[in-house]
């Protein structure tokens, strides 16, 4: 009887801890975790350097505002 209580305790203590997890995931990436319609853009953009571009890309991913970059170098 007493595993069986403690078994319940540590169930009920795992599901509230999953849903703290969520919640705080849920939180963070609910820009780009989504189930509804995507939202998808594109856009393009030149910036005078690759620095520049790193940065700037490194800011997006950090805030979540982009999920997939593709980087083109005009070398003409």
């Amino acid at each position: 009887m007493a595993r069986e209580k403690l078994a319940a305790r540590n169930i009920a203590k795992h599901k509230e801890l999953m849903q703290e997890r969520k919640a705080a995931f849920d939180k963070k990436f609910r820009n780009v975790w989504n189930v509804g319609p995507t939202g998808v853009s594109y856009f393009e953009f030149s910036l005078p350097d690759r620095q520049s571009a790193n940065n700037l890309i490194m800011k997006m991913f950090k805030k979540t505002l982009a999920a997939d970059v593709e980087v083109l170098t005009n070398t003409a």
